[in-house]
């Protein structure tokens, strides 16, 4: 099964031995050829039947009609330096994104973006012929907690001590702990 952008043509591919016949064929330009050119004003399904002598073998292909290109982005949250690769989810052949500061190529599907703050960047994407398609993403930056360890202190062997460490971002202090080695 493929799809197609309405208006754009898309040739079909059979294969095997026997005469080829296609069904649902007014939308190709031949019927009787293993590759005819095909196309559709609405999603159709095509049969190829391939006859040799009294075997007839016959399978399907759907063209899905499309008026638009999809495209959509998950949001995203770094801890300030990071990067992260953006993954734009949809077919597309072009792609263009809103020219900003953080971004490795504005022309990939899946670029690194290493914003300072918390950023939404924009996409367009198309496929050939169907109408653009515009998606948002943001990158969320939270920052890096500032962890104060006291000084070094000096305890006799089997005795217990206490560890803390008082941690902050921004006025949070609400924050799970875990200390190496265990």
């Amino acid at each position: 099964d493929a799809d197609v952008c309405l208006g754009d043509m898309m040739v079909l591919s059979g294969d095997g031995l026997g005469l080829p016949s296609w069904r649902a064929a007014a939308s190709l330009d031949v019927q009787n050829v293993l590759r005819p050119e095909a196309l559709p004003e609405e999603t159709t399904t095509y049969y190829l039947s391939l006859e040799n002598g009294a075997c007839t073998l016959t399978d399907s292909v759907t063209i899905f009609e499309r008026e638009k290109t999809n495209i959509s982005v998950q949001d995203q949250v770094i801890c300030r330096g990071d990067s992260i690769r953006l993954v734009l989810e949809g077919e597309v052949d072009q792609v263009e994104w809103q020219a900003m500061d953080g971004i490795s190529d504005l022309n990939s599907s899946s670029p690194m973006v290493a914003p300072l703050t918390t950023t939404t960047f924009m996409v367009i994407g198309s496929l050939s012929s169907c109408e653009a398609d515009t998606a948002f993403v943001t990158v969320e930056v939270n920052e890096l907690p500032e962890v104060a360890l006291r000084p070094v202190r000096r305890y006799f062997p089997g005795q217990m001590v206490t560890l803390s460490a008082p941690l902050r971002i921004g006025s949070q202090s609400d924050f799970e702990y875990q200390w190496f080695p265990s």
